[in-house]
């Protein structure tokens, strides 16, 4: 691959393990990237490729300048620290084998934060230190088991959690008190949630496939829920079914303007897998 332009302000590369060598030290203008490596060949798919780490390769990541505000990677395990990345506004990392995550004190300007796919995480760092953060998108992070700093984000707007199977409680989260939308799903052996009665900006309130729910939360009397939660106790006339809650899921988010109009209830799921990166 020829040498990029030092003017370069945006690069987005998607490419397989082993394909190309990068040098980006030269990149003193750039504001954001995005890198995606593959651990298969489509034309081989059946070959299987060793698992390396592309900041082997791309040694030049360090030198990327700090005005840097846009960093999201797939297959890619992210840099040991995150000291030189201080502007930063929105980090995305998914699809990598670690168990931690480098510390995030020095992200103080940090809008955006989604951390997906990646099983074998076992610890997120405090995110207390994460002052302006508005929007947390954590998905199918099968080993992780708590959040640290989870009701200290009082920046926070947006927050979706889903595909949790070892999370079982989440903490306090009164200071919360901008969050206006918040949707679990498929957090299966989730018990408990406390604390959304003084969410005073709380809009929409979604819970899907949380089957160990021993009850739902209280809520503000503004908020809509959607559910497909179901107690022992309550008979099929009174319980919306998904499909009905899906429905009025849709319904509610463009009413709200927290979404755009979508086409179909698929539509929705695969915007929100994405919402904000």
């Amino acid at each position: 691959m020829p040498q990029l332009p030092s003017s370069l302000i945006s690069l987005i590369l998607d490419a397989y393990h082993r394909e190309i060598i990068l040098d980006l030290s030269n990149l003193v203008t750039l504001d954001h990237l995005n890198l995606s490596f593959h651990t298969y060949n489509p034309k081989a798919p059946h070959r299987s490729e060793e698992i390396l780490s592309p900041w082997k390769i791309v040694e030049s990541i360090y030198r990327l300048p700090s005005s840097l505000s846009t960093l999201h990677l797939m297959g890619i395990l992210p840099p040991q620290r995150f000291s030189n990345f201080r502007n930063l506004s929105s980090l995305s990392i998914s699809r990598c084998s670690m168990a931690h995550l480098p510390v995030l004190e020095h992200l103080e300007k940090l809008r955006k934060l989604s951390i997906e796919v990646c099983p074998t995480l076992k610890r997120i760092p405090d995110l207390s230190c994460l002052k302006n953060l508005e929007t947390l998108y954590l998905s199918e992070l099968g080993s992780l088991v708590e959040i640290q700093g989870l009701g200290e984000l009082e920046s926070l707007v947006s927050r979706l959690i889903f595909c949790f199977k070892s999370l079982d409680g989440l903490p306090q989260l009164p200071k919360l008190a901008k969050l206006e939308f918040f949707q679990l799903h498929r957090c299966q052996v989730l018990w408990g949630i406390e604390g959304l009665g003084r969410l005073r900006c709380l809009k929409l309130f979604c819970v899907t496939g949380c089957m160990s729910l021993e009850r739902l939360p209280d809520y503000p009397a503004w908020t809509t829920l959607s559910t497909d939660w179901k107690a022992p106790e309550t008979s099929s006339a009174d319980w919306e079914s998904p499909g009905t809650s899906g429905l009025r899921l849709y319904q509610e988010l463009a009413s709200i303007n927290v979404l755009p109009r979508f086409c179909t209830l698929v539509d929705l799921t695969t915007y929100v897998n994405g919402l904000g990166f």
